[in-house]
């Protein structure tokens, strides 16, 4: 197109698009804030505190930024649209000369999602993920049927308390536990799983809800910029086209972050699930043996330690305890090395949610004449 081209009504539609789904994103913005990481301080957990912190401070920041620009951005298209009706068309096409000039890329049917959809239809970002026929509810409290379908283990909470509960023996069978191998597994495992583990499910569920809406946000921003791009022509115009296609390349970088964020925390859940359950197998075995050499050795309280040197050989009870020890510790490590993997790809993601920021628009559209 050549010259100046405008149609009110199209520059009003783009105005209700784009304030729509920035209106949509501020429950999300909600979702994320009230996600916070709990202040881990210990165990598994522990070590994920800092890189989450970091990535949820990321993750609110370039979702209200995002938000925010679209909330301006949209109603300066909505003044604009009302300028066009009520300025002298001679006089707005002066303006728009003195305007800066842009040189947007065009979009064609193929580069948009429902390029038959008008301004006021599309999909709602506001929408639950799990049922779009009604609004986001948020995050529930404990894993539900689409969190088993997205590969979060729901019943990590069970098998923690499982392996809590192992763990919640009597003072005696400590006393024998630290006096064979001068150590107490029981609260070495209590501190590595403690924690709220639900609301870690909860925060991974709220990086991936958010980057599905901004998906959708993507998706209705692009489509808007395809309506209006042959209804609008000019330097404003053009600039706007400009801003729009920045505004939905830093919506794919947040989409992607965001994603990859919930993907680490599910990642890290389920080794967590994984090492839980097979530390109870071995927890279960290494009481067996302690109860077994109880039982066996009617031992007596010495020094505040149990005496099993009494009544029958002792012998190979005591080194079925020493294996079991070590192979629990084996697990523990393991379980921790597969916690420091998802620490350094999150610290990496950092970076990416940085760079993120960068990819906005520096300022919501604006129109020198409104």
């Amino acid at each position: 197109m050549a010259g100046f081209v405008v149609d009110p009504p199209s520059v009003a539609g783009l105005g209700r698009l784009v304030a729509r789904n920035g209106e949509a994103i501020g429950r999300f913005v909600q979702e994320l804030e009230h996600r916070r990481p709990e202040g881990y301080q210990e165990g598994l957990l522990g070590l994920l505190n800092e890189p989450l912190n970091q990535v949820q401070r990321l993750g609110e920041a370039n979702t209200r930024h995002g938000a925010d620009l679209a909330n301006a951005s949209g109603a300066e298209f909505e003044k604009l649209a009302e300028y066009y009706v009520r300025v002298d068309r001679a006089e707005v096409v002066r303006l728009d000369g003195t305007y800066p000039g842009a040189t947007p890329t065009r979009l064609d049917e193929d580069d948009v999602v429902a390029p038959d959809a008008t301004f006021d239809e599309g999909r709602d970002p506001a929408a639950d993920p799990a049922n779009p026929s009604r609004p986001y509810p948020g995050v529930p409290t404990q894993p539900d049927e689409k969190a088993v379908a997205e590969g979060w283990p729901v019943d990590i909470e069970q098998r923690l308390d499982e392996l809590l509960g192992r763990c919640s023996v009597a003072q005696h069978v400590r006393d024998l536990m630290r006096a064979l191998t001068n150590r107490d597994v029981f609260e070495e495992l209590t501190r590595l799983v403690g924690g709220d583990w639900s609301n870690l499910y909860r925060q991974g569920q709220a990086f991936e809800d958010t980057a599905y809406a901004y998906s959708i946000v993507k998706e209705n921003v692009d489509r808007g910029r395809y309506l209006v791009q042959d209804k609008w022509d000019g330097n404003a115009a053009n600039a706007a086209e400009s801003w729009l296609a920045e505004y939905s390349a830093a919506c794919q970088g947040h989409v992607e972050f965001m994603t990859e964020v919930a993907g680490q925390i599910k990642k890290f859940a389920s080794a967590a699930y994984h090492a839980v359950s097979a530390l109870t197998i071995l927890v279960d075995t290494l009481l067996d043996t302690l109860v077994d050499l109880l039982t066996r050795n009617a031992g007596s309280f010495v020094g505040g330690a149990i005496s099993i040197l009494r009544g029958q050989n002792p012998l190979h009870g005591i080194v079925s305890v020493l294996f079991s020890v070590s192979e629990i510790s084996s697990a523990i490590d393991a379980v921790r090395a597969a916690a420091h993997v998802v620490v350094s790809a999150l610290q990496v993601l950092v970076g990416n949610g940085e760079v993120v920021a960068k990819l906005w628009p520096c300022t919501p559209y604006d129109h020198a004449a409104v």
